[in-house]
């Protein structure tokens, strides 16, 4: 799976995944699960990536970095899971 980053409408994390929702052309978003046991991280690069592309500084990054790390704390990613249906129609 790949995505130019202009694609990519937004993105969010749970404890284990997390969560892309990718612009088609067709005025809809397709929208990806991603299971890991590093979402926190994960969006941090993807938080810090986006603001340098607005043309924050490196300060400001590190700022926000800070904030969103602290806003994350709590978040238990300690738990394994065994398997994970993410099917949005389990009937089809």
């Amino acid at each position: 799976m790949f995505y130019s980053f202009s694609v990519i409408a937004n993105w969010g994390i749970s404890s284990q995944l997390l969560v892309l929702n990718v612009a088609k052309e067709d005025n809809q978003t397709l929208k990806h699960y991603l299971e890991t046991n590093q979402p926190k991280i994960i969006q941090q690069l993807m938080e810090s990536y986006a603001n340098l592309l607005a043309g924050r500084s490196i300060v400001d990054v590190q700022h926000i970095t800070s904030d969103s790390a602290r806003r994350f704390l709590n978040m238990n990613v300690g738990r394994v899971r065994a398997a994970t249906n993410y099917s949005k129609n389990p009937s089809s």
